[in-house]
């Protein structure tokens, strides 16, 4: 890591109408795990105010990565490197600071500890921050849990990811793991399927609030509209987008089940099958909604006012 000027801003919704927001920019030192560059920054004399001194990045300083070896030996297998890839590496290593370099124990939120090997930059007049500051620290895989648990392909001790075959509306997918502790097949595979369950209701649900957004993005010119009115136009435009993102859930639930719907049919059809009639129900509501909603209009004009210009002697 090394000490960087870092940038940060906050958008805020103007006060008295137009619908136009203020963009705040702010700058703060930071420990930064890569090149910040200044020069993208929007406001220059700002930030050198609040820093002092440009960001630097040696070339011969790394930034911070993930070293994995290509293979390991789990008991009487070896294991491919996306097996290597899932042991975390959770385990401080020790090590002597080179020359010029300080060591420092720090406590995580855990209770554990590890150490940090730091240099510090030059602190002079303009760099009272210390931009510049290194701080490295190293870890590796826990030894203190040798016991692990794999699940893959298994051709003559060497283990790869299981790939599946493709079927009806399944492409195919990969299946490999690797746990610490001894684990049995019923329970590997019920992590297996509680994992893929969650990812679907993951995804089902950032699905509809997708679609939720963009429908209450069809009212947003109303609320644009009520903030240019004076005084109360800020209040007003708050209520309308308020109302409009409540009105426009309906719509959105009955879109996300019709895609749901539509898989499903194939899938589960006695499931499909009522998701696809709620969607179809809502859209069939919606539209006789509008055209008795104009029926309406058209009757409560006065005689002679609708359709035509009335004839002034």
């Amino acid at each position: 890591l090394m000490k960087q000027c870092v940038e940060s801003q906050d958008t805020k919704k103007d006060k008295g109408g137009g619908g136009g927001t203020t963009t705040t920019f702010s700058y703060t030192v930071e420990w930064s795990d890569h090149f910040v560059d200044d020069s993208k920054f929007h406001k220059d004399l700002l930030w050198k105010q609040a820093c002092g001194v440009p960001n630097s990045w040696p070339d011969n300083f790394p930034t911070s990565k993930t070293f994995y070896a290509d293979s390991a030996i789990v008991g009487p297998y070896t294991v491919s490197k996306p097996f290597v890839q899932k042991i975390p590496l959770t385990a401080p290593v020790k090590a002597s600071a080179p020359n010029g370099w300080s060591e420092t124990k720090t406590t995580t939120s855990g209770g554990g500890s590890f150490m940090e090997y730091s240099l510090e930059a030059v602190k002079t007049k303009n760099n009272p921050n210390r931009i510049g500051d290194y701080k490295v620290s190293f870890w590796t895989s826990d030894k203190s849990h040798p016991t692990m648990t794999v699940l893959g392909l298994n051709k003559n001790g060497q283990v790869t990811p299981w790939v599946s075959g493709k079927s009806w509306l399944c492409s195919g997918g990969t299946v490999y793991d690797l746990m610490y502790g001894k684990e049995s097949k019923d329970d590997v595979f019920s992590v297996k399927m509680d994992e893929a369950s969650a990812m679907t209701v993951i995804l089902r649900i950032l699905g509809f609030l997708l679609i939720w957004f963009a429908c209450s993005r069809f009212m947003e010119p109303l609320g644009v509209l009520a903030d240019c009115i004076p005084c109360i136009g800020p209040w007003l435009g708050d209520q309308i987008e308020a109302i409009a993102c409540c009105i426009s859930c309906f719509p959105a639930c009955a879109c996300s089940l019709g895609v749901i719907g539509v898989v499903y049919v194939a899938m589960r059809p006695l499931i499909g099958i009522p998701m696809l009639l709620i969607f179809v129900g809502t859209m069939a509501a919606g539209v006789l909604f509008k055209m008795n909603s104009s029926k309406n209009a058209e009757a409560r004009q006065p005689d002679g006012y609708y359709g035509q210009e009335m004839a002034v002697n």
